[in-house]
């Protein structure tokens, strides 16, 4: 026998489902992290440093395989992540003002 509560649970989830297509237009939301933006951030800083993918990742804190994966449009791991983007915060707050 089925418990009723389950079935009424199942139908409530996929009434939420039909709902939730129908609010963002019938698929999944856009994804909040866009690899290949990344990635081009990263390539930019390290150009106009005039760093190697290992100089940037001693100067992260990660190792070079993880720049290498990060510039070739891979999402890295959380840390990783916080790394990076602390590297990318440094550098722009580091860059003179012309003004």
């Amino acid at each position: 026998m089925s418990d009723p509560r389950a079935s009424e649970m199942v139908a409530r989830l996929q009434a939420g489902a039909a709902e939730w297509d129908i609010a963002t237009g019938g698929g999944m939301m856009a994804p909040l992290f866009n690899a290949e933006a990344f990635a081009t951030q990263v390539r930019v800083l390290m150009a106009r440093k005039h760093i190697t993918m290992r100089e940037a990742a001693v100067e992260i804190g990660c190792g070079h395989a993880t720049v290498s994966r990060v510039c070739n449009g891979k999402t890295p791991d959380v840390e990783n992540y916080l790394r990076i983007s602390k590297w990318l915060s440094e550098a722009t707050t580091q860059e003179p003002r012309n003004g």
